[in-house]
């Protein structure tokens, strides 16, 4: 029978996390607002001209 090892998940993202440059987190969060932004004003634009 086999046992299941524990992982310790939390340690694990923490060495994930600090494999990238800090620089790639502000890239993220300049790219989600960019889309998000992107795609609340094409909304709001089909919305005004009835598309």
């Amino acid at each position: 029978m086999r046992t299941s090892a524990r992982i310790d998940v939390p340690a694990l993202l923490k060495a994930a996390e600090a494999g990238f440059p800090a620089w790639t987190w502000t890239l993220q969060t300049v790219r989600h607002v960019t889309v998000f932004g992107a795609s609340a004003l094409a909304l709001a634009a089909l919305a005004v001209t009835g598309i």
